[in-house]
């Protein structure tokens, strides 16, 4: 049987750190578990480190453990969560309006975004820029008009 020695006894600062995150109303429990959510936080944490998580609104409260952190993303452990049942059950409600008014949406949408890269076309649902550098307006939107005809073929056929 392991007994732990004098040395095995570490101060918290030193073995792990303990990290708080405040986050505005309309963060869901579950988008905690999309490996996109830590995309900008991924590189700070280290196994053993402790995630505290609270929304502004009080609608959320969780703490995690980080047991390790891969190009993925952070595989965490949930020690203690709370979330509002009634603030949950409306983020849902709100998300699935959202998601049904942008079906309603064109698929492609051009803007303007500055001189190097001009008018282009972007894909309403990922923003992804499928063209760029075109001189007017009217180029990116005859743009648009053949993708949307396109990909109504495509749906067709």
């Amino acid at each position: 049987m392991y007994k732990p020695f004098v040395n095995d006894l570490k101060e918290t600062p030193f073995a792990c750190v303990s990290y708080t995150i405040k986050v505005p109303a309309g963060v869901h429990i579950d988008d905690l578990s999309n490996p996109s959510w830590w995309t900008h936080i991924r590189a700070l944490l280290k196994p053993g480190d402790l995630v505290n998580i609270f929304a502004l609104d009080q609608s959320l409260d969780v703490e995690l453990r980080v047991l390790a952190v891969d190009v993925a993303g952070p595989k965490l452990r949930v020690l203690r969560a709370y979330a509002d049942p009634v603030a949950m059950e409306r983020l849902v409600e709100q998300r699935e309006a959202s998601a049904e008014e942008r079906a309603q949406r064109p698929a492609f949408f051009a803007k303007w975004q500055g001189p190097t890269a001009k008018w282009c076309v972007i894909r309403t649902e990922t923003l992804e820029v499928v063209a760029r550098e075109m001189a007017t307006r009217e180029d990116a939107v005859a743009e648009v008009e053949r993708l949307l005809a396109e990909q109504a073929m495509a749906v067709v056929a």
